[in-house]
């Protein structure tokens, strides 16, 4: 209700991720994250999205020789919904450098990247 209020189209889309990969075995997704930036002694938390593109390559398990599909390119884009200052639109998705984020943010968003793809992959096995 707030969102449309402000004239925020909530499924507004994220500008799209051109993969550079060889192979075409590729899996995209979001993930949502809050963001608080602190300033001069104040601060303020924007919702974000970490928009990823991941390429899956074929790999052997060591201990099943089983055949088996890894991780083997990653490509995001963190994404941060700022206000305008204009009316219309309300809000937009500003693009933001991941370097501004903690190592150990970097790595868990890199493992939920990861997981995903894993059970993205389980799912399309079905």
């Amino acid at each position: 209700m707030l969102a449309k209020n402000l004239k925020f189209e909530i499924d507004q889309p994220l500008p799209e991720l051109e993969p550079q990969f060889y192979e075409r075995l590729e899996f995209s997704g979001n993930l949502q994250i809050d963001l608080t930036i602190v300033a001069l002694g104040q601060s303020a938390s924007m919702p974000c999205r970490l928009h990823w593109t991941a390429n899956l390559t074929t790999d052997e398990d060591q201990e099943t020789g089983e055949t088996i599909r890894v991780l083997d390119q990653m490509q995001q884009s963190l994404f941060c919904l700022i206000p305008t200052g204009e009316k219309d639109p309300a809000f937009e998705w500003a693009p933001m450098s991941v370097r501004v984020l903690p190592a150990a943010a970097i790595a868990q968003l890199d493992d939920q990247v990861e997981e995903l793809a894993r059970m993205m992959e389980e799912t399309r096995k079905s």
